[in-house]
């Protein structure tokens, strides 16, 4: 049975990173698109161009090319990687916001913003 990856993809064409499943093309397309608008608003060079596609594999590609932690960090989809994709959404300057199910006294929705630090902040 095939399941689909997002695959991040560097310029010489090098697999740098693979997602854990994601059920859903839609979904997977659209953390594509985000990922790669902002990949390309943070690149400094053609060399730090990293490109997301939706795959469908019976396994995960495997990744062909190391990368210092920081990248690897920056290219992991934290939704994913958590198994909230559907609560949860990977915001363009790295931040995680992460749905609730706490509401505050008027009855909205609590939502937890993890920083790369690793620091929370809730709000509504």
């Amino acid at each position: 049975m095939l399941k689909i990856f997002l695959v991040f993809y560097t310029a010489s064409g090098g697999v740098a990173s693979v997602s854990k499943p994601i059920g859903d093309m839609e979904f997977c397309e659209s953390i594509a698109q985000r990922r790669n608008e902002q990949n390309l608003e943070d690149a400094k060079s053609d060399a730090d161009i990293y490109v997301a596609e939706c795959e469908q594999h019976k396994t995960p590609p495997k990744v062909t090319v190391k990368l210092d932690a920081k990248t690897r960090e920056h290219l992991r989809v934290n939704c994913i990687e958590r198994g909230f994709p559907n609560q949860c959404s990977d915001l363009p300057n790295g931040d995680l916001e992460t749905l609730t199910s706490a509401r505050d006294k008027d009855g909205h929705r609590i939502v937890a913003i993890t920083k790369p630090d690793g620091r929370r902040l809730y709000g509504t």
